[in-house]
């Protein structure tokens, strides 16, 4: 099976960029940067990492200083692009596989089918149908396969239903997301059409709410993420970015950066050079 991460939802047109920031996200574990596309609802909420130490001058314990050892924000957002099979990767947090044509069986004549049976056409033409009323076959395919959005084909005593596109979304376990470690590069395009900003979190953990949760937002359009951005470790900032005209970086209490004088039509330009960077650093 191959999985495409591309998300053609996080592409458009620059007016539509100013309804909040993109981000992307190069997973540790899978080697590759996933797209999540617009999001939505962003809150960042830094805290302290903080150590008690204690003692029992007096016979009962009681904390007896604070040391704080370090930052860390805990962002949380909506992902808009519901559809793309990387987002719902991420908001699973686990995988049980994906399918694309080569996984579904092609449809057969004379045979029985039950209710909720995959198939596509024999000559493949990128979409997926569902059984939904058992049966079996007609001794011949059908003329047509429909592909207009909550269309139906009957073959002999089957009814076939349109359920989407190959390759189609990942199929996850229903259970709450576990973290994705990786980095964590903000897009804030400028609203003005002139100068934007990353803000990149080098140590950061992704965690979906888990499929179970269903969708969120008002209108289910969205799935929801939390991202932990921690110290970063370490991780410089390559001398081929810091070293750009007009380009100023900056260091957050948590050991992030934010890099600002970008122009619009260079943010994904910059944020795929970091991603290349960061997993040359691993």
């Amino acid at each position: 099976m191959t999985i495409t991460l591309a998300n053609p939802k996080a592409r458009s047109a620059d007016k539509a960029r100013m309804l909040g920031f993109r981000m992307y996200f190069p997973s540790k574990k899978d080697l590759k940067t996933f797209d999540l596309g617009y999001t939505r609802s962003p809150q960042f909420s830094p805290t302290k990492n903080e150590v008690e130490m204690k003692a029992a001058p007096n016979g009962a314990e009681e904390t007896v200083r604070i040391f704080q050892t370090g930052f860390k924000d805990v962002v949380t957002f909506e992902s808009i692009s519901v559809d793309d099979p990387g987002v719902r990767y991420l908001h699973a947090g686990n995988i049980q596989g994906w399918l694309d044509e080569s996984d579904v069986a092609a449809f057969q004549t004379t045979f029985d089918y039950e209710v909720g049976d995959l198939v596509r056409p024999a000559v493949a033409n990128g979409y997926l149908y569902k059984v939904t009323v058992a049966g079996e076959s007609a001794a011949a395919a059908p003329g047509a396969w429909p592909t207009a959005a909550g269309s139906t084909v009957v073959s002999g005593g089957v009814t076939f239903a349109l359920a989407g596109t190959l390759p189609t979304s990942v199929w996850v376990t229903p259970t709450q997301s576990t973290p994705v470690d990786g980095m964590a590069i903000m897009v804030f395009p400028a609203a003005d059409g002139g100068k934007g900003e990353l803000r990149v979190y080098p140590n950061a953990q992704l965690t979906g709410d888990g499929v179970g949760a269903g969708l969120d937002g008002a209108n289910g359009s969205a799935l929801k993420f939390n991202l932990t951005a921690l110290e970063s470790k370490g991780f410089p900032l390559p001398a081929s970015i810091t070293s750009k005209p007009g380009f100023t970086v900056g260091a957050t209490a948590d050991g992030g950066f934010t890099i600002g004088g970008i122009a619009n039509e260079d943010l994904d330009t910059v944020a795929a050079e970091l991603a290349v960077d960061y997993f040359a650093s691993l």
